[in-house]
């Protein structure tokens, strides 16, 4: 009886651990197929979320189609993040026409359109806009736009600050309160301002702008400042940007004044298709038989000698004439043009009309005449040059 009973026992032993060991493979393969839905799940929900390409791996042709979705896109791009679209869309500007005569001109040709090709002519389509940003975010290696890039555009403060050390001065200026002058800067609330470097009076000076990058309207920047003895002040600086960068077309080419000695206020340069320009040429055929004419290019920021000098053959273009043109010079103006000097020997590229040579001669005749001008006390003098014309259709 006693050995039935332990084989009894003994069965009941192993029926029960084959249960666990059903019941622990049962919830083992429960948990192997929950998990294996889980992975599923996420693997397909990563699947569809698009990532960005940045291997550089675009085609080197773009087919008709690309070239109509990539127009698109890039116009929907700066609708939607570039702050000066609906600003020049008010100034007359068709943003729509602009593509539209873009893929007019690319979709026609027979041969198929090289991405860097097409990258080029949209570019060259968007120069109205005057803005080297939207260069530098839509001219990429192979594809002309990567999804999300937002083009952003400069909005100044116009409080100038020079760095002394690590810190930074605000300078006097006439548009803003008196109270932050020679102050400290300290800083903003937003830690997103942008300090943009401006041609100072001097070599040894660092001047600074205060401003902010974005692709919209900002609110003005809340900034604190402090003067010498720790005093704090806090004070709101509205953010813009000059308005002479939107649309510059507006400037005129050039004024007239008639009278006994004509008066001609030269502005800009222009292209020579524009009615300005050619009003500019016809005044210059007009005016051949003058004796006297003043032509006043002060604050002439965008024009250059060649423009001036095929209106002065205009001028000049029926008889022998010399153009004698005075100068004033005294020690503010000279440095003014040292500084210049200074700038673009720094800023020197290989791309410069003026060489470097010549940059560098006329850096040595402006130090050789302030030292002349200190040396014999001259507060002011004036210099004539003389431009001598013959005549001919390729004078001078």
């Amino acid at each position: 009886m006693d050995l039935v009973k332990t084989l009894r026992n003994a069965e009941i032993r192993v029926a029960n651990y084959r249960l666990f060991l059903l019941q622990l493979f049962m919830r083992l393969c429960l948990f192997v197929i929950l998990f294996t839905f889980l992975l599923a799940g996420v693997s397909r929900g990563f699947e569809t979320v698009d990532s960005l390409d940045f291997s550089g791996s675009g085609p080197l042709f773009l087919s008709d189609k690309q070239i109509q979705e990539d127009l698109v896109q890039a116009e929907r791009l700066l609708q939607d993040n570039y702050v000066r679209y609906p600003i020049l869309e008010q100034k007359g500007v068709s943003w729509k026409s602009a593509f539209k005569n873009l893929e007019d001109h690319l979709l026609p040709d027979i041969n198929p359109v090289l991405t860097h090709h097409f990258q080029e002519q949209l570019i060259k389509t968007l120069e109205f806009t005057e803005d080297s940003n939207i260069q530098a975010d839509l001219f990429l290696k192979k594809r002309h736009y990567v999804q999300r890039i937002e083009p952003k555009v400069a909005f100044y403060t116009g409080i100038r600050m020079a760095q002394q050390r690590k810190r930074f001065s605000v300078l006097p200026s006439l548009k803003h309160p008196n109270k932050i002058v020679n102050h400290w800067f300290i800083d903003c609330k937003t830690t997103m301002e942008v300090f943009f470097p401006i041609l100072p009076e001097r070599q040894t000076e660092k001047l600074f702008m205060l401003g902010q990058q974005a692709n919209h309207q900002l609110q003005p920047l809340d900034c604190a400042f402090e003067n010498d003895s720790g005093e704090k002040q806090e004070i709101m600086l509205p953010l813009i940007f000059p308005a002479a960068e939107l649309n510059r077309q507006e400037m005129p080419v050039f004024e007239f004044k008639g009278g006994r000695t004509p008066y001609i206020r030269w502005y800009r340069d222009g292209n020579p298709e524009e009615i300005a320009v050619k009003q500019f040429h016809k005044l210059a055929r007009k005016l051949q038989n003058t004796p006297t004419l003043i032509i006043d290019v002060r604050g002439n920021a965008n024009g250059s000698f060649a423009f001036i000098e095929k209106w002065l053959k205009e001028f000049t273009s029926n008889h022998w004439k010399n153009v004698i043109v005075r100068e004033r010079q005294t020690i503010p103006i000279l440095k003014g043009l040292l500084n210049r000097v200074q700038w673009n020997l720094h800023h020197s590229t290989a791309r410069l009309l003026v060489g470097k040579d010549q940059l560098e001669q006329k850096l040595q005749q402006l130090k050789a005449l302030i030292f002349h001008f200190r040396e014999k006390e001259i507060t002011e003098k004036w210099v004539e040059t003389k431009f001598i014309f013959n005549g001919k259709k390729d004078a001078p």
